[in-house]
């Protein structure tokens, strides 16, 4: 039996709501040939013969209150959270006001690190940019990388000569011809 089977839904041409007894019959039929161990909400005083399952809805009144209902309780669920919106907007309004208010009439307001430090409008800094000397050391292994790509280095002799490390290549030639 499908999930939807037993879900009544609105119609758009304000159609009563029912169930479709077609697709319902076939699913039942089918969940009694596979599944005879599973209650379908049946009575064992019913009748045998008769189709286990729910019942299409007969009257049009119990369709439009079932779906004024889920209207209505969308309805107070939205304006549940828009009052808990408002009031947490409230506490943060007052809060604020709280804070900037003087506490003596006389007394002048201390400065706060915004005004103090006067930075304006700042773009986050990475951990690296904010400590000068590691992002010059950055910058500086940034350059080695490119330049060791580009230029052969030459490198020093370590220990004694141990031949060619990658073997000799007959057909490499590294000097430059004069026309």
């Amino acid at each position: 039996m499908s999930g939807d089977t037993d879900v009544p839904y609105k119609h758009r041409h304000s159609e009563p709501l029912r169930l479709d007894d077609k697709a319902a019959a076939v699913a039942r039929a089918q969940t009694n040939k596979h599944g005879d161990d599973l209650d379908l909400g049946m009575d064992l005083d019913s009748d045998p013969g008769e189709v286990p399952g729910p019942q299409p809805m007969d009257s049009d009144a119990n369709a439009d209150d079932y779906y004024s209902e889920l209207v209505r309780s969308k309805a107070q669920a939205k304006a549940e959270k828009d009052a808990r919106k408002e009031a947490q907007w409230r506490q943060v309004v007052e809060a604020n006001v709280a804070e900037e208010a003087p506490t003596e009439a006389d007394a002048k307001r201390s400065v706060n690190y915004q005004i103090l430090k006067n930075k304006g409008m700042v773009p986050r800094r990475t951990k690296e940019q904010r400590n000068p000397r590691v992002k010059r050391r950055k910058r500086y292994e940034k350059a080695q990388k490119k330049l060791n790509s580009s230029v052969t280095q030459v490198r020093a002799l370590e220990g004694n000569y141990g031949g060619e490390a990658t073997g000799i290549k007959s057909g490499l030639a590294r000097s430059t011809r004069f026309a």
